[in-house]
């Protein structure tokens, strides 16, 4: 059926797998009833209107739903029309990549660096069923945009938007770095393990924020690392059928205790040490960051003892007050 006429633009084939987000009855010029569809990936969003019934099996364009796609994509300023050759069910969801589950408004991303870095992760890995076991547990509800929008701690590390998959991200880099380094003749497997765990170890931290901030009342009663196990179910459940001893490595990292850990089982492989130490590596350098953005240099005070007091910006008003000024001796404006 057609809606009207698509106009001489830019155009290029492409295939891949969509999620159905809208679906919108209209009439055409001719007063003829049709409905405009809205797929998404996470990066991409595309409009059908054009289209005959003939290229689409039957009742495969469902709210929700997640299609393959094949087609002639026309770009304009505004939005991405497309002119679908096939588009067909997924019958497996085992075959969806990561890249093809969307969020509400990936523009409002608040790092779509690191969102990119995560996919690029995930595609390079060279076990396959890591990447169909990511897909698995990223497809439940609304996780990905959660992961992708929430901070990572209330207020020490990575405590703005988007901190969540940034820390994930850098924490799964960090044990990439450290593997190559220090063992060299580590099967890649065993790396990829360690780095997957990395990049999924906070994903529990999900479920203890709300859109509207910290929820201390699931907090204090719920742990967020057993909220990790919980959440990474639908992954270790293909794992387990595909190589069961993969699937309680990460159980274990996830759960095993290490040095400065409050509770867990001890650590009996080394892949434990990475991830912990990255997290922690990484969480002490985000904070020292903030301290130095938050706090700058604004003066040095001289107490009555004769010792010195650094005053930070952040304590500006009390460092120009008259109490301040009457029991501190100023040394300098500025260092």
């Amino acid at each position: 059926m057609k809606s009207g006429q698509i106009n001489n633009q830019a155009s290029q084939e492409i295939s891949g797998f969509y999620k159905v987000v809208r679906v919108e009855p209209k009439f055409s010029f001719g007063g003829e009833p049709y409905e405009e569809f809205t797929l998404q990936q996470w990066d991409q969003t595309l409009k059908v209107s054009n289209y005959e019934k003939s290229c689409i099996e039957a009742d495969c364009l469902k709210l929700d739903a997640i299609v393959f796609v094949r087609g002639q994509l026309y770009t304009s300023k505004h939005h991405n029309d497309l002119q679908p050759a096939v588009i067909a069910p997924v019958y497996n969801d085992l075959d969806v990549p990561i890249r093809s589950l969307p969020v509400s408004n990936p523009y409002s991303c608040p790092d779509v660096y690191a969102v990119n870095e995560m996919f690029n992760m995930i595609d390079s890995l060279g076990f396959k069923p890591f990447q169909t076991a990511v897909s698995q547990i990223f497809m439940q509800d609304d996780l990905m945009e959660r992961f992708i929008h929430f901070p990572a701690s209330q207020m020490n590390h990575h405590s703005e938007k988007g901190g969540l998959v940034r820390h994930s991200v850098a924490v799964a880099n960090l044990v990439r770095c450290m593997i190559e380094q220090n063992d060299t003749m580590m099967p890649g497997a065993m790396k990829e393990t360690a780095m997957v765990a990395g990049l999924l170890h906070d994903i529990g931290k999900t479920q203890t924020y709300t859109e509207t901030g910290y929820d201390e009342q699931k907090s204090r009663l719920i742990y967020h690392d057993d909220l990790t196990l919980e959440l990474c179910s639908p992954g270790l459940k293909y794992l387990d059928k595909e190589c069961p001893e993969v699937a309680d490595t990460l159980r274990h990292i996830w759960t095993a205790t290490c040095y400065g850990s409050k509770y867990g089982n001890e650590s009996k492989t080394v892949l434990v040490e990475y991830v912990k130490y990255a997290d922690r590596l990484n969480s002490a350098s985000d904070f020292q960051a903030s301290i130095s953005r938050n706090y700058q240099m604004k003066g040095m005070a001289k107490l009555p003892n004769g010792s010195m007091l650094w005053v930070p910006i952040s304590r500006e008003d009390d460092f120009q007050s008259k109490d301040f000024n009457e029991n501190f001796t100023v040394e300098a404006d500025y260092v």
